[in-house]
């Protein structure tokens, strides 16, 4: 019997940050085993790379994969363990950070989290730092859309048509290309590949995506994955727009800054899908899952301030 072909893919497993996402390294490549996965002592930090990446690895290998990682190794019964302990241990430390808020309407709580993630107009700003910022959000940018596209197919019936219009403004219908796409074309531009934006990124940055990839992987969690989507589509076109001036300003590359030129026009609608029909039908069909939304949208509230300090930190 001959090998399967496996599909033709280029990201490459990122730089392991230590003993555990090593072990992962290993273990995707066919050349580790785990004998168990308590051995591992972590508490799911934001600020733990070592524990981040390996979940991080863990996680993309399921839904995307890697060029250097056979799918049936990545579907195997031990990498789906170790993936669920890692998202038990991470969901843990996610609800040790934010404690489940109270909310009424979720379109009003989330406009009262919504400063906390603009670029503030009198934040540090250098050509530096602005490539930073675009360069160590990878983890998850270069994967846009594909966690929530996963959580689409787990919410109710009701929500599905709202949130699949969103998705497919992330996908490029009417936009051209993917975000995804859009933003890895940016990386090109800038002269930077992915694996080394994924070297670039903080801890945080691997925190953020990993809790899209939970969210939007485990329908218990699909009120969250609503509500990061509604934290992350809902009037971004302004730090959008603060940003693309702030690229001007530094006479930095146009070509590279169109991330930031597709979500002014692109988040400008998904706002108003949300407000106008994804939220209202969230609070008609499935009030039960609000309150996980709001602590969705208060995570991700949370998890884009901790990657803005990682990414401050990492550029000072």
């Amino acid at each position: 019997m001959t090998d399967v072909l496996l599909p033709e893919r280029t990201d490459h497993l990122p730089t392991p940050r230590g003993p555990l996402s090593r072990d992962v390294v290993r273990i995707l490549q066919g050349h580790g085993s785990i004998a168990a996965a308590d051995t591992y002592e972590s508490t799911g930090a934001m600020d733990d790379g070592d524990f981040q990446v390996a979940l991080w690895m863990l996680q993309v290998t399921e839904a995307a994969g890697f060029h250097d990682v056979d799918d049936r190794v990545g579907g195997s019964l031990r990498v789906r363990d170790l993936r669920w302990y890692l998202q038990r241990e991470f969901e843990h430390g996610l609800r040790r950070l934010v404690a489940a808020p109270r909310t009424g309407d979720l379109a009003s709580f989330v406009d009262g989290l919504r400063h906390d993630v603009a670029v503030d107009d009198a934040s540090p700003s250098t050509p530096t730092i602005e490539v930073a910022r675009l360069v160590a959000k990878a983890p998850y940018l270069a994967w846009e859309a594909d966690p929530h596209t996963l959580a689409l197919a787990r919410v109710e019936a009701p929500l599905k048509q709202a949130m699949a219009d969103i998705q497919a403004g992330e996908y490029g219908v009417g936009f051209g290309d993917t975000h995804a796409t859009i933003y890895r074309n940016c990386l090109s531009e800038l002269g930077i590949g992915v694996n080394e934006a994924l070297d670039r990124a903080p801890s945080e940055a691997f925190a953020f995506a990993n809790a899209a990839w939970l969210f939007g992987s485990d329908r218990r969690l699909r009120g969250a994955a609503l509500g990061q989507l509604c934290m992350l589509e809902m009037d971004s076109v302004s730090p959008c727009a603060r940003a693309i001036a702030a690229w001007d300003h530094h006479g930095l590359p146009a070509a590279a800054r169109r991330w930031y030129d597709v979500h002014v026009l692109a988040d400008e609608e998904h706002d108003q899908v949300i407000r106008g029909q994804l939220i209202p039908t969230l609070h008609a069909s499935t009030p039960d899952l609000v309150a996980d939304a709001a602590w969705g949208a208060a995570v991700t509230n949370e998890l884009l301030r901790q990657m803005t300090d990682g990414i401050t930190v990492a550029t000072s």
